[in-house]
């Protein structure tokens, strides 16, 4: 009986609708959908005469839950989810506008409306200049959109909490890699500073000219700190070095500082300086270099003193579709690439008779045809002057024994893809 009353109800709660009596509409099918909740149609037309955004979404989203595939429900909802966020927007309530418009550009990234209201609806700065972008990308003549990302970098600014020390870009927040000039920081990562894969030279060298400027004229900590940080990350750490000196002597109680400068400075000793980063040109040119094996960026020279673990290495690579060559120590990696040409990636142990693969990466690195090929370094030692070592002789990553083959796969794959 229930049922029959349910369907009823519906039947005269779309004849009022379709008449044009909302109110009697409404108050029939919400009387229906009481009764009996598992009529989609029912939640369809209760959605059309709701009596406002929100209702109509939520009687949108039951539809879907009881008939998924309901294009009519899916396109509706689009529409009610933007015209719920705008009216909470405009009433100020500014979490509930967020939640429906954040769903709003999931579901459709193409709807310019509800980024320029989503930008609106946050408190961040930074979000809302990257919602006022993805508008302007969609419409490059919005000048709403281009007024507002103005506006909310003004506020950037004047919320600023940080500078980076070397070029002096302004951020909200502190980072301990430059996120404009891509400079490392901290000399405790000293090592990834002298092997930073992408530092913005010109930016970096901008900034050491003034920090060594405002050394000379004002000797400073951070001034001289800052100085040989750039130089670091420009892969000139035998000049970095006075300059940490010199910070020290400003701060001569720093035990942390002290034990990195002594870190460098054995690392600086016990390792030639590395060899000065590549030009664009130069790059093209090696890239392009005689001599490689046919099979482009998927042949491996493994070199291991180790018989055990060249096989498993080895093994492990071919399974990924590597072209794999071994050779026992460093002398034997250079007969075999003068027999058989040179490889895309070396993989090498860092402790082997004869040459060991410190000396083995620098001579890599002399060389201009290998001079970019990416080296990944093996070693059963994990210390911070290990890495160093390995970083100043040129090596892209250093992986500790015992490590799980997917490890060095995805190290392999990073530097030399198989579809690359």
């Amino acid at each position: 009986m229930s049922r029959k009353r349910a369907q009823s109800l519906i039947a005269q709660g779309i004849a009022a609708a379709k008449a044009g009596d909302i109110s009697r509409a409404r108050l029939l099918l919400r009387q229906a959908v009481e009764i009996d909740p598992t009529y989609p149609e029912a939640w369809l037309w209760h959605a059309g005469v709701a009596e406002n955004p929100q209702h109509a979404v939520s009687a949108l989203e039951r539809v879907l839950e009881l008939d998924p595939k309901n294009k009519r429900a899916k396109a509706g909802l689009r529409v009610g989810r933007l015209q719920a966020g705008i009216q909470a927007a405009q009433a100020n309530r500014r979490t509930e506008a967020r939640a429906y418009l954040l769903q709003v550009t999931a579901d459709d990234p193409s709807n310019e409306a509800a980024w320029l209201w989503l930008a609106g609806a946050t408190d961040d700065s930074l979000e809302a200049i990257a919602c006022l972008e993805h508008a302007l990308q969609l419409n490059p003549a919005n000048d709403r959109a281009r007024a507002g990302i103005e506006i909310f970098r003004e506020r950037v600014r004047a919320e600023t909490q940080w500078l980076c020390p070397i070029c002096q870009a302004c951020e909200a927040t502190r980072f301990a890699t430059c996120p404009q000039c891509r400079a490392i920081l901290d000399l405790a990562r000293g090592d990834a500073a002298i092997a930073n894969p992408s530092p913005n030279t010109e930016k970096i060298r901008q900034g050491a000219d003034r920090l060594a400027s405002e050394a000379r004229q004002k000797p400073n900590f951070v001034s001289y700190y800052y100085l040989g940080m750039a130089l670091l990350n420009l892969a000139r750490p035998d000049e970095a070095l006075p300059h940490f000196r010199e910070a020290l002597a400003l701060k001569p109680g720093d035990a942390g500082l002290a034990a990195q400068v002594d870190t460098l400075e054995q690392a600086l000793a016990d390792a030639p300086p590395p060899t000065v980063r590549i030009s664009a040109a130069d790059r093209e040119k090696y890239q392009e270099t005689p001599g490689r094996l046919g099979l482009a960026r998927k042949s491996i020279l493994i070199v291991d003193d180790s018989p055990t673990i060249r096989k498993l290495v080895g093994m492990t690579l071919r399974k990924r579709g590597y072209r794999v060559m071994e050779a026992g120590d460093g002398r034997e990696a250079i007969e075999v690439m003068q027999a058989d040409g040179f490889p895309d990636l070396f993989v090498l142990d860092v402790t082997m008779p004869r040459m060991d693969g410190y000396t083995l990466c620098r001579a890599i690195r002399d060389n201009p045809t290998t001079a970019l090929t990416p080296v990944i370094m093996l070693s059963d030692r994990d210390g911070f002057l290990d890495r160093m070592r390995g970083r100043m002789a040129g090596s892209n990553q250093y992986l500790t024994k015992p490590f799980q083959p997917d490890v060095l796969v995805n190290a392999v794959q990073d530097h030399c893809p198989l579809n690359g």
